[in-house]
């Protein structure tokens, strides 16, 4: 933010936070996604702060009182946790539609196979798999799993084997938004 001062664009601002601060932010985001409130918040912390920079530049005063999340709302800007899971997802959408060929992460999404008789209740998607640990289950492969499952059923017009990547990605954002 300090050698943004000058600058007056949006844009110029915006891409520059994009490509110094939020790369660095959402490296490896797949694979670690903190689980624990206190290493969220330490990485929500510098976008909010971005947010409210951002939101001066735009409005002319500094949003003191104003929640988080309207702030980013206000200049267009997702939430890191959303992003994150945004990624995930559409990594594994990907994984599932032939698009990335990474057979070890495939091999351990099964999918729920329906028993003989029908059931009135239905069955999530992909079977979660069974973990006996803490880091185990905050794994990318279960997060993956968890998520779709929550998706499908909040979103059943989703499909994760014909759907497009724009529609699948405007699904996650209602979603988890």
């Amino acid at each position: 933010m300090r050698q943004s001062a000058r600058f007056t664009g949006r844009h110029a601002i915006v891409a520059i936070y994009f490509a110094f601060v939020r790369s660095k932010l959402e490296f490896n985001s797949i694979v670690w996604d903190p689980h624990e409130t206190k290493y969220n918040l330490l990485l929500e912390r510098v976008q909010r702060k971005f947010c409210r920079y951002l939101y001066m530049k735009m409005y002319g005063y500094y949003p003191y009182l104003y929640p988080s999340l309207f702030v980013s709302g206000m200049v267009g800007i997702d939430t890191l946790e959303l992003r994150r899971k945004c990624a995930l997802l559409v990594h594994y959408f990907l994984l599932f539609a032939g698009k990335i060929d990474n057979p070890t992460a495939l091999s351990r999404c099964g999918l729920s196979a329906p028993p003989q008789y029908t059931r009135l209740r239905s069955r999530p998607l992909l079977a979660t798999p069974r973990v006996r640990t803490r880091t185990a289950q905050y794994a990318a492969t279960h997060r993956a799993v968890t998520l779709l499952n929550t998706l499908t059923a909040q979103h059943p017009d989703v499909d994760l084997f014909h759907s497009s990547v724009q529609m699948f990605l405007q699904k996650c954002k209602e979603c988890f938004s």
